[in-house]
Order: structure tokens, then C-alpha cells, then sequence
């Protein structure tokens, strides 16, 4: 894809004027809670030492993104935007094993998060396409619908949650 396809198909979830506008009542019921469960843990020291070392394992596992050869059953990592955020750098202030230890973190204090890919090659309304995630950030749900979320979500250009 050359430079000015990827400009011309550049997408990020909080310059796009289709997100801003739209109308989230037609989800229908939605809770700010998730509905199947909710745990909250203390925010002792004795817990805080444990979620601490539960996301420096995790930040230190290799994830990969790859493509199995559905006959021989062997796998070839693909390398994408997906492998690089995951690998490299997810997003402008954090390294891979930073947005691990986020994920892992906040995980532990809101019970369910969402990975929101930011920039991306194109927007979600092409359905059917594939695309490139360029970066990704984690955030918290905030409400809950039946078939969508509610996420906010950190936006590195302002500096602040929308």
C-alpha cells in the first residue's frame, strides 16, 4: 500500500466525526455494569504485590499474531501492525510490555476491559474488510449493551478520557 492510500484510508476512533455523532440509543437497554458478573478486589498491599507480579508475567509473554497452515499445521508469524503493537510499541506513550501490564492492571480493578484499536488503515464501517491496527489502547467499559459497549478511553492527543 503505498503512502497516499494509507493516508487517504487513516482512521482513528476520536478524530472521526461518524463516531462523534452517532446515536447510542439505538443499542436499546444498556446497564453500566456487565450483567453476567462483577468482582471487585481489595486494594490491600498484600493483593496489590500479587497483581503486580501476575502483570510482569504477563508482560513478559511473547504474543504473537500468526497465520497456521490449515495442512500442515504450521505457524508463520505475520507481520503486521497487530505484531508490532503487541511486540514493539502499542501506542505513543506505551511499550508493548507497558500495555500489557495496563491491560493486566486494569483487568484486576474493573473486572472486564476492552483493547480499543485507535489508528487503524480504515474505519469499522467497511464491513467485510481486513485492516491494519497501527495502535491500541485500553479502556474502561462504561456502559453495557446488548449486542455494543461504552468504552472510555484515553486520547493521547488531548491528553485526557473521552
Amino acid at each position: 500500500m503505498s503512502i497516499t492510500d494509507r493516508i487517504q484510508h487513516a482512521w482513528n476512533a476520536f478524530r472521526s466525526d461518524s463516531v462523534k455523532t452517532q446515536d447510542f440509543t439505538e443499542y436499546g437497554y444498556s446497564t453500566g455494569t456487565p450483567t453476567h458478573r462483577q468482582r471487585k478486589y481489595t486494594d490491600s498491599a498484600f493483593a496489590a504485590s500479587i497483581f503486580n507480579r501476575i502483570a510482569m508475567d504477563v508482560s513478559m509473554t511473547s504474543i504473537q499474531h500468526v497465520k497456521i497452515d490449515e495442512e500442515t499445521e504450521d505457524a508463520a508469524i505475520v507481520k503486521s501492525g497487530l505484531h508490532l503493537c503487541l511486540n514493539n510499541e502499542a501506542n505513543i506513550d506505551q511499550t508493548s510490555m507497558q500495555f500489557m501490564q495496563d491491560l493486566v492492571y486494569s483487568m484486576f480493578d474493573e473486572g472486564v476491559i476492552a483493547v480499543v484499536p485507535v489508528d487503524t488503515d480504515i474505519g469499522p464501517t467497511d464491513k467485510g474488510t481486513t485492516f491494519t491496527i497501527n495502535t491500541m489502547r485500553v479502556g474502561k467499559i462504561t456502559q453495557w449493551y446488548p449486542q455494543h459497549v461504552r468504552v472510555n478511553l484515553y486520547n493521547d492527543a488531548k491528553g485526557q478520557f473521552e
